[in-house]
C-alpha cells in the first residue's frame, strides 16, 4: 500500500492547506510496474542523502534555531533567485570561534596586530566625534581608506586609494556620506532596514550615478561596525564569492546582504560568546570585518 501526496506532518497541512493525496496498493498494480518505479525513486533518493556527523547536526539545530528566532533581523530567504551555497556548506561559516579565530591568526601576511588597530582607532573616532561629517578631514580620508600614516597603516579592510569620485565626496565632506552612517545604529543589532537606508543615502552622494558602489560603501559599514560587515572590494570579491558561490557585481547592494551578511548572521562563530582573552576580544568585536583576512591575497581554498 502506498500514499502519495503533497501533505506533510504539519499543522497547515491537516487544518488549512488543501492537500492532495492518492492511495493506491496491490490490487492497483497487477503487473509490479508501479512498485518497481517507486522503488527505483527511492534508491536514488537515498543515494542523494547524506551523513551528517555529530558536529553537522549540533551546528544545524544552532542555524535553525537562529533563522527562527523572531528577535534577530533575520528574513531568513536569503536570495531571490540563485541563492549561493547553503550555511552547511560554506566551511568559514561552520567554524566554532577557536577555529575561526585560529585561520585569521594564521593570516600569511601577519596583519592581525595591524588590523587590531586600525579597527580599534577606526571605533576611537566614531565615539569622539559621534557623527562621520564632524571628524577632521584627515580621520575622515583614513576611515574613508586612502589615507595613511608611518604608524599605522590603513590600507587594511579595503584600500579606497583609486576610488577617485568616493575620494572627491569624503574630501568634499557631503553630508549623506556622514547621514548614511547614522542609519547604522553604533552598537546593538543591525537590520537590513538599517542597511538599506545606509544604501539609499549613500547613493544620494552620487547624484549623476557614478563612483558609488559596494566597495567605498562596506569600507565605511566595517569600519563603523566591524562587528557586522565585511569590506568587499577588487583584492577579495572573488574569494569571497567563491566561498558563498555567488558573483557579486559593484552596485548588488541587496545580495551582499542576503547572501553574505545574513548567512554570517547565522554563523557558529559569529553567535559565540565573547572571549575573555584581549586579542581574541577585540577580534570578536570586530569579526565580520575579519572575513577579509582570510580572503585577502594570498587567499586560502574556500
Amino acid at each position: 500500500m502506498c500514499l502519495l501526496g503533497s501533505a506533510n506532518f504539519t499543522r497547515g497541512a491537516f487544518h488549512t492547506n488543501r492537500e492532495a493525496c492518492v492511495l493506491f496498493g496491490h490490487s492497483d498494480d497487477q503487473d509490479g510496474s508501479i512498485k518497481a518505479s517507486l522503488d527505483d525513486t527511492f534508491k536514488q533518493y537515498w543515494a542523494l542523502g547524506k551523513h551528517f556527523s555529530p558536529k553537522e547536526l549540533e551546528t544545524y539545530r544552532v542555524l535553525h534555531k537562529r533563522s527562527r528566532s523572531k528577535i534577530e533581523p533575520l528574513a531568513g530567504e536569503f536570495e531571490k533567485g540563485k541563492q549561493g551555497r547553503p550555511v552547511l556548506d560554506i566551511p568559514i561559516l561552520t567554524m566554532s570561534w577557536s577555529e575561526f579565530f585560529e585561520a585569521v591568526s594564521a593570516d600569511p601576511l601577519h596583519s592581525l596586530a595591524a588590523r587590531i588597530t586600525v579597527l580599534t582607532e577606526a571605533r576611537r573616532l566614531f565615539e569622539q566625534y559621534r557623527r562621520f561629517d564632524l571628524m577632521p578631514t584627515d580621520d575622515r580620508q583614513r576611515v574613508a581608506g586612502f589615507r595613511g600614516r608611518s604608524q599605522m597603516d590603513w590600507k587594511w579592510f579595503g584600500s579606497m586609494h583609486g576610488a577617485g569620485y568616493f575620494k572627491n565626496r569624503i574630501n568634499a565632506n557631503d553630508p549623506n556620506l556622514s547621514l548614511a552612517l547614522d542609519a547604522i545604529p553604533p552598537t546593538g543589532d543591525v537590520s537590513k532596514e538599517h542597511y538599506l537606508e545606509f544604501v539609499d543615502t549613500f547613493r544620494a552622494a552620487f547624484p549623476d550615478g557614478r563612483g558609488h558602489g559596494l566597495a567605498p560603501a562596506t569600507r565605511l559599514l566595517a569600519l563603523k561596525r566591524p562587528d557586522y560587515f565585511v569590506c568587499v572590494a577588487s583584492a577579495n570579491r572573488v574569494g569571497l564569492g567563491k566561498a558563498f558561490d555567488i558573483t557579486l557585481g559593484h552596485h548588488q547592494y541587496e545580495r551582499y546582504w542576503t547572501s553574505v551578511i545574513e548567512r554570517v548572521l547565522l554563523s557558529t562563530w559569529w553567535n559565540s560568546s565573547r572571549p575573555k582573552n584581549d586579542t581574541e576580544m577585540k577580534v570578536w568585536d570586530g569579526r565580520t570585518a575579519f572575513l577579509d583576512s582570510l580572503y585577502y591575497p594570498p587567499a586560502r581554498p574556500s
